[in-house]
């Protein structure tokens, strides 16, 4: 994603985009293993609840503080065009998004 390019070229940023990147890894990582493990096994739900407060963290953790120093690398028109990004994405992800022909929704 372009963004975090941006974000890791900047020093006001620099570490959120890091940490940001890192976070992605473990989701992966943890969607990877869920995937693959029987429902069945006893360390599913455990790996599903660390997968949600990884989640959960990590999307406050941009929203409210990388995203809003978006002001000292990005001009207001890159930072209201990241802003429609992100609230289609969530959209998307919410289920909310425009359906498409074929009944699934539309990635943006």
């Amino acid at each position: 994603m372009q963004v975090y390019r941006d974000f890791q070229q900047s020093d006001a940023t620099h570490d959120d985009a890091h940490e940001a990147l890192e976070a992605h890894a473990t989701i992966k990582t943890l969607l990877d293993q869920l995937e693959t493990a029987p429902a069945y096994d006893h360390k599913w739900v455990p790996k599903f609840q660390e997968l949600k407060k990884l989640v959960e963290a990590h999307v406050d953790a941009e929203e409210n503080e990388m995203f809003r120093k978006t002001e000292s690398i990005m001009t207001p028109q890159e930072a209201e065009e990241l802003g429609v990004a992100v609230a289609n994405a969530k959209q998307a992800i919410s289920g909310n998004a425009p359906i498409a022909e074929g009944g699934t929704p539309e990635r943006t």
